[in-house]
């Protein structure tokens, strides 16, 4: 009943997301994209036809190039299906910069751990900062705790190990970031904005574009709100 109420107290209606990598003939990590969208019909109360989902994947990779990588999203409306577009995947090259957010976000919020259309904080602030220069946008909770960027969870490796955000800071449970730590590539830790520094190497990723490694510039924690300059290595 509480999760009823907060889910009819909110004004706008919204769609769950997925966002898969096609590449060489296959839909990457395709299990586990099912299986946290189906936890999200499940947490939302919404029937998904998933075997009409099935079968345009399927339809759809048909036009693909075997060579190319695709960026294919699923929309899932309360109606159990809405559509599937597809983009060619841009590389990302040459220097990457990333910002601090000043909007701290709410880690009781539950829709920060379902993808989904209801993302107006993140979509702002990172439309906000690439018009600034930035690629990605990072975000905090009201602990200072790290939590993920607007398209990417953040990773950093500390003394050989790759640590990631806890779930509990607030944060989407990203496909990239299940399988690191399924198979025990990753582990997770509550990371503090100075974690970024103390770090041997930061990555941010999600599950189209895997890992990113990034460098922090020599900078003071202070400024980071002034965003900090990464480039990848």
């Amino acid at each position: 009943m509480l999760k009823a109420n907060f889910l009819t107290s909110r004004k706008k209606d919204f769609s769950l997301i997925e966002t898969l990598l096609w590449h060489k003939g296959n839909f990457r990590l395709l299990k586990l994209h099912l299986s946290r969208l189906k936890s999200s019909c499940k947490f939302f109360d919404i029937s998904l036809d998933e075997a009409k989902l099935k079968i345009n994947l399927q339809r759809i990779q048909k036009s693909f190039i075997y060579e190319k990588k695709y960026k294919v999203r699923i929309l899932v409306d309360r109606n159990g299906y809405r559509n599937i577009s597809y983009t060619l995947l841009k590389e990302v090259k040459g220097e990457v910069r990333v910002k601090l957010s000043r909007q701290k976000i709410d880690s009781s919020d539950p829709f920060l751990y379902h993808k989904t259309t209801q993302r107006e904080l993140y979509d702002s602030q990172r439309k906000k900062a690439i018009t600034q220069g930035f690629f990605e946008v990072i975000f905090t909770n009201h602990k200072n705790q790290l939590t993920e960027g607007a398209i990417s969870n953040i990773f950093i490796l500390k003394n050989g190990k790759l640590y990631t955000p806890l779930l509990s800071c607030g944060l989407l449970p990203g496909i990239l970031r299940q399988d690191l730590l399924m198979n025990n590539k990753a582990q997770e830790k509550i990371l503090n904005v100075e974690d970024l520094f103390r770090a041997e190497k930061v990555f941010i990723g999600n599950s189209t574009r895997g890992l990113i490694e990034v460098k922090p510039y020599n900078i003071k924690v202070e400024d980071l709100e002034n965003g900090v300059k990464i480039s990848t290595k």
